[in-house]
């Protein structure tokens, strides 16, 4: 179990997939933040069952990102995107 930090203003997760966009390698991000409320000076848990919807969110948000007609990834014509990894931003 993950445990954050009152000392982070914006915990986050953050996913990362790479692309060909204009015969250029370009990199796209996506996050989420938690909802959390931590006192002052403590941490708060955040278990396995919150971590994967938060995990969920943010596949969900990149592949909308990267699919929307009217989005800047399919007006550049960007192909072969690969999703790299998701990154933890309270550690």
């Amino acid at each position: 179990m993950d445990r954050v930090p009152s000392y982070l203003t914006r915990p986050q997760l953050a996913l990362w997939a790479r692309s060909v966009c204009g015969g250029r390698v370009t990199y796209h991000r996506v996050s989420v933040l938690p909802r959390l409320r931590i006192p002052d000076g403590e941490t708060v848990p955040l278990g396995p069952k919150r971590r994967a919807a938060l995990s969920g969110t943010a596949h969900t948000l990149l592949s909308r990102y990267l699919g929307a007609e009217d989005g800047w990834p399919k007006t550049a014509g960007c192909r072969d995107t690969e999703v790299l990894g998701e990154v933890e931003e309270w550690h």
